[in-house]
Protein backbone atom coordinates (compact mmCIF):
# COMPACT_ATOMS: atom_id res chain seq x y z
CA UNK A 1 0.00 0.00 0.00
CA UNK A 2 1.02 3.38 -0.63
CA UNK A 3 2.15 5.56 2.24
CA UNK A 4 1.47 9.14 1.49
CA UNK A 5 3.92 11.84 3.33
CA UNK A 6 2.58 12.46 5.86
CA UNK A 7 1.70 8.39 6.72
CA UNK A 8 5.91 8.53 6.65
CA UNK A 9 6.41 11.51 8.82
CA UNK A 10 3.79 10.37 11.51
CA UNK A 11 5.97 6.64 11.68
CA UNK A 12 9.29 9.38 11.86
CA UNK A 13 7.63 11.01 14.75
CA UNK A 14 6.50 8.29 16.72
CA UNK A 15 9.89 6.52 16.14
CA UNK A 16 11.21 9.52 17.84
CA UNK A 17 8.96 9.85 20.21
CA UNK A 18 7.23 13.70 19.00
CA UNK A 19 3.71 13.64 19.98
CA UNK A 20 1.34 13.35 17.05
CA UNK A 21 -1.25 16.18 17.12
CA UNK A 22 -4.40 16.85 15.29
CA UNK A 23 -5.75 20.55 14.93
CA UNK A 24 -9.88 21.12 14.33
CA UNK A 25 -10.97 24.24 13.78
CA UNK A 26 -14.54 24.92 14.50
CA UNK A 27 -16.41 27.65 13.01
CA UNK A 28 -19.79 27.90 15.46
CA UNK A 29 -23.05 27.58 13.58
CA UNK A 30 -24.64 31.54 13.54
CA UNK A 31 -27.87 31.69 12.53
CA UNK A 32 -27.35 35.81 12.83
CA UNK A 33 -24.13 36.14 11.18
CA UNK A 34 -24.00 33.00 8.26
CA UNK A 35 -25.56 32.10 5.43
CA UNK A 36 -27.37 28.91 6.77
CA UNK A 37 -30.52 27.30 6.90
CA UNK A 38 -31.66 28.36 10.44
CA UNK A 39 -31.51 25.84 13.18
CA UNK A 40 -33.28 26.13 16.54
CA UNK A 41 -31.80 28.95 18.76
CA UNK A 42 -29.74 26.93 20.99
CA UNK A 43 -27.85 25.18 18.61
CA UNK A 44 -27.75 27.94 16.26
CA UNK A 45 -26.07 30.48 19.03
CA UNK A 46 -22.50 31.09 17.16
CA UNK A 47 -21.90 33.00 20.68
CA UNK A 48 -22.83 29.85 22.77
CA UNK A 49 -20.25 26.98 22.47
CA UNK A 50 -21.90 25.26 25.51
CA UNK A 51 -24.95 24.81 23.63
CA UNK A 52 -23.82 24.69 19.49
CA UNK A 53 -24.58 22.14 17.06
CA UNK A 54 -20.84 21.86 15.77
CA UNK A 55 -19.50 21.85 19.50
CA UNK A 56 -21.71 21.21 22.40
CA UNK A 57 -24.79 20.11 21.31
CA UNK A 58 -24.80 15.92 20.94
CA UNK A 59 -22.76 15.62 17.58
CA UNK A 60 -20.53 18.56 18.37
CA UNK A 61 -16.59 17.80 18.29
CA UNK A 62 -16.57 18.43 22.30
CA UNK A 63 -19.51 16.39 23.42
CA UNK A 64 -19.15 13.20 21.06
CA UNK A 65 -15.72 12.78 20.94
CA UNK A 66 -15.52 12.90 24.84
CA UNK A 67 -18.93 10.92 25.50
CA UNK A 68 -19.45 9.03 22.75
CA UNK A 69 -16.02 8.47 21.14
CA UNK A 70 -13.67 8.12 24.15
CA UNK A 71 -11.50 10.92 23.95
CA UNK A 72 -10.08 11.71 27.33
CA UNK A 73 -10.67 15.66 27.51
CA UNK A 74 -6.86 16.98 29.22
CA UNK A 75 -7.18 20.83 28.57
CA UNK A 76 -10.24 23.48 28.52
CA UNK A 77 -9.33 26.96 28.68
CA UNK A 78 -10.31 30.38 27.00
CA UNK A 79 -7.48 31.53 24.24
CA UNK A 80 -6.19 35.18 24.47
CA UNK A 81 -8.12 35.32 21.35
CA UNK A 82 -11.35 36.59 21.83
CA UNK A 83 -12.62 35.08 18.54
CA UNK A 84 -12.07 31.59 19.91
CA UNK A 85 -14.55 30.95 22.92
CA UNK A 86 -12.76 27.82 23.96
CA UNK A 87 -10.09 25.60 23.11
CA UNK A 88 -9.32 21.88 24.34
CA UNK A 89 -6.92 19.39 24.03
CA UNK A 90 -8.31 15.44 24.03
CA UNK A 91 -6.35 12.50 24.19
CA UNK A 92 -6.94 8.90 23.06
CA UNK A 93 -3.90 6.17 22.44
CA UNK A 94 -4.24 4.17 19.45
CA UNK A 95 -2.26 1.02 17.89
CA UNK A 96 -0.29 1.40 15.23
CA UNK A 97 2.23 -1.14 14.04
CA UNK A 98 1.90 -2.77 17.12
CA UNK A 99 2.77 0.16 19.14
CA UNK A 100 0.70 2.28 21.65
CA UNK A 101 0.71 5.77 19.70
CA UNK A 102 -0.86 8.33 22.50
CA UNK A 103 -2.74 11.00 19.64
CA UNK A 104 -3.86 14.52 20.62
CA UNK A 105 -6.27 16.40 19.55
CA UNK A 106 -6.89 20.47 19.43
CA UNK A 107 -9.76 21.70 18.87
CA UNK A 108 -10.82 25.55 18.77
CA UNK A 109 -14.54 26.52 19.08
CA UNK A 110 -14.69 29.88 17.21
CA UNK A 111 -17.36 32.39 17.02
CA UNK A 112 -19.40 32.09 14.66
CA UNK A 113 -19.53 35.61 13.51
CA UNK A 114 -16.08 35.18 12.80
CA UNK A 115 -16.14 32.29 10.33
CA UNK A 116 -14.34 34.19 7.82
CA UNK A 117 -11.20 34.20 9.86
CA UNK A 118 -12.04 30.72 10.99
CA UNK A 119 -11.55 29.83 7.43
CA UNK A 120 -8.49 32.07 6.76
CA UNK A 121 -6.78 30.64 9.95
CA UNK A 122 -7.22 27.47 8.67
CA UNK A 123 -5.93 27.52 5.27
CA UNK A 124 -2.76 29.62 7.16
CA UNK A 125 -2.11 26.48 9.05
CA UNK A 126 -2.27 24.53 6.08
CA UNK A 127 0.78 27.06 4.05
CA UNK A 128 3.00 26.33 7.35
CA UNK A 129 1.89 29.76 9.05
CA UNK A 130 0.80 29.94 12.44
CA UNK A 131 3.10 27.91 15.06
CA UNK A 132 1.37 27.61 18.32
CA UNK A 133 2.49 25.40 21.30
CA UNK A 134 0.17 24.07 23.70
CA UNK A 135 1.01 22.60 27.07
CA UNK A 136 -1.11 19.27 28.07
CA UNK A 137 -0.57 15.78 29.89
CA UNK A 138 2.62 17.67 31.16
CA UNK A 139 4.13 18.06 27.62
CA UNK A 140 4.64 20.50 24.73
CA UNK A 141 2.11 20.06 21.52
CA UNK A 142 3.03 22.19 18.54
CA UNK A 143 -0.31 23.08 17.07
CA UNK A 144 -1.78 25.14 14.09
CA UNK A 145 0.95 24.65 10.93
CA UNK A 146 2.48 22.06 12.82
CA UNK A 147 -0.29 19.40 13.62
CA UNK A 148 -0.32 16.27 11.24
CA UNK A 149 -3.74 16.61 10.46
CA UNK A 150 -5.41 19.97 9.78
CA UNK A 151 -9.44 20.10 9.89
CA UNK A 152 -12.10 22.60 9.32
CA UNK A 153 -15.41 21.88 10.35
CA UNK A 154 -18.65 24.32 9.77
CA UNK A 155 -20.10 25.82 7.09
CA UNK A 156 -19.04 26.62 3.77
CA UNK A 157 -18.37 30.49 3.72
CA UNK A 158 -16.66 29.92 0.42
CA UNK A 159 -20.02 29.41 -1.46
CA UNK A 160 -21.31 32.70 0.11
CA UNK A 161 -19.45 35.13 -2.48
CA UNK A 162 -20.60 34.29 -5.52
CA UNK A 163 -17.40 35.34 -8.57
CA UNK A 164 -14.95 34.96 -5.97
CA UNK A 165 -15.25 32.11 -3.72
CA UNK A 166 -12.36 30.25 -5.43
CA UNK A 167 -10.38 32.85 -4.79
CA UNK A 168 -10.25 33.69 -1.74
CA UNK A 169 -7.13 32.38 -0.39
CA UNK A 170 -4.85 33.72 -3.51
CA UNK A 171 -2.77 35.71 -1.58
CA UNK A 172 -1.39 32.49 0.80
CA UNK A 173 1.55 31.20 0.08
CA UNK A 174 3.20 28.13 1.19
CA UNK A 175 6.17 28.63 4.03
CA UNK A 176 9.47 27.45 3.35
CA UNK A 177 9.54 25.38 5.71
CA UNK A 178 5.59 23.69 5.80
CA UNK A 179 5.67 20.22 7.14
CA UNK A 180 3.48 17.99 5.03
CA UNK A 181 0.19 17.10 6.59
CA UNK A 182 -2.95 16.00 5.57
CA UNK A 183 -6.58 18.08 5.73
CA UNK A 184 -9.54 17.83 6.25
CA UNK A 185 -12.48 20.19 5.17
CA UNK A 186 -16.57 18.82 6.92
CA UNK A 187 -18.57 21.52 5.28
CA UNK A 188 -20.69 21.33 2.18
CA UNK A 189 -19.49 20.88 -1.28
CA UNK A 190 -15.83 21.72 0.44
CA UNK A 191 -14.29 19.82 -2.81
CA UNK A 192 -15.19 22.08 -5.36
CA UNK A 193 -14.13 25.33 -3.02
CA UNK A 194 -10.51 24.07 -1.21
CA UNK A 195 -9.02 20.91 -2.77
CA UNK A 196 -6.90 23.21 -5.63
CA UNK A 197 -5.55 25.84 -3.24
CA UNK A 198 -4.73 23.25 -0.36
CA UNK A 199 -2.99 21.54 -2.58
CA UNK A 200 -1.02 24.29 -3.78
CA UNK A 201 -0.02 25.05 -0.01
CA UNK A 202 0.95 21.60 0.17
CA UNK A 203 -1.82 19.73 1.97
CA UNK A 204 -2.73 16.43 1.25
CA UNK A 205 -6.55 16.73 0.95
CA UNK A 206 -7.44 13.09 2.68
CA UNK A 207 -11.44 14.39 3.08
CA UNK A 208 -13.29 16.11 1.42
CA UNK A 209 -17.41 16.66 0.40
CA UNK A 210 -18.77 16.59 -3.33
CA UNK A 211 -22.75 18.24 -1.99
CA UNK A 212 -24.87 19.36 0.91
CA UNK A 213 -23.42 17.54 4.73
CA UNK A 214 -24.11 17.83 8.47
CA UNK A 215 -20.32 18.77 9.66
CA UNK A 216 -20.90 16.60 12.39
CA UNK A 217 -18.22 14.52 14.60
CA UNK A 218 -18.96 11.12 14.15
CA UNK A 219 -17.50 11.71 10.26
CA UNK A 220 -14.31 13.06 11.81
CA UNK A 221 -13.85 10.57 14.50
CA UNK A 222 -14.03 7.65 12.26
CA UNK A 223 -11.85 9.72 9.27
CA UNK A 224 -8.94 9.90 12.47
CA UNK A 225 -9.05 6.56 13.95
CA UNK A 226 -8.21 4.60 10.66
CA UNK A 227 -6.12 7.19 9.52
CA UNK A 228 -4.25 7.03 12.26
CA UNK A 229 -3.59 3.08 11.80
CA UNK A 230 -2.21 3.74 8.35
CA UNK A 231 -5.45 3.35 6.50
CA UNK A 232 -5.26 4.80 2.79
CA UNK A 233 -7.08 7.33 1.70
CA UNK A 234 -10.01 5.35 0.32
CA UNK A 235 -10.51 3.53 3.57
CA UNK A 236 -10.78 6.91 5.49
CA UNK A 237 -12.97 7.96 3.12
CA UNK A 238 -15.38 4.87 3.11
CA UNK A 239 -15.10 4.46 6.91
CA UNK A 240 -16.24 8.31 7.41
CA UNK A 241 -19.19 7.32 4.91
CA UNK A 242 -20.18 4.38 6.97
CA UNK A 243 -20.19 6.32 10.12
CA UNK A 244 -22.18 9.16 7.93
CA UNK A 245 -24.40 6.51 6.79
CA UNK A 246 -25.37 5.47 10.37
CA UNK A 247 -26.08 8.86 11.61
CA UNK A 248 -27.91 10.42 9.31
CA UNK A 249 -29.94 7.28 8.27
CA UNK A 250 -29.05 7.52 4.45
CA UNK A 251 -27.73 5.04 1.86
CA UNK A 252 -23.73 3.45 2.40
CA UNK A 253 -23.78 4.34 -1.72
CA UNK A 254 -24.74 8.31 -1.00
CA UNK A 255 -22.63 8.27 1.69
CA UNK A 256 -19.80 7.08 -0.13
CA UNK A 257 -20.42 9.82 -3.13
CA UNK A 258 -20.49 12.35 -0.53
CA UNK A 259 -16.99 11.97 0.31
CA UNK A 260 -15.29 10.78 -2.57
CA UNK A 261 -14.89 6.64 -1.56
CA UNK A 262 -14.10 4.60 -4.36
CA UNK A 263 -16.24 1.84 -4.69
CA UNK A 264 -13.33 -0.88 -4.69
Amino acid sequence: MFASETQIRLDNDIATGNPIVIHVSVALADNKNQWIVPVPKAIGDGQNARTNLYWGALYGVKTFMTKKADWELIVSNKPEDDRILERIVLKKEFTRNDKTVPVYLVADAWDGKHINDTINQFMQYNSGNGTFSVQADERTLKAGDQAHLIVYIGHNALMDYVGTNRNQFSNIKASKDNLVNDAIVLACKSQPYFSSQLEKLGSHTLLLTTGLMAPEAYSLNAAIENWIIGASDNQVRKAAAKSYSKYQKNSLKASERLFGAKHQ
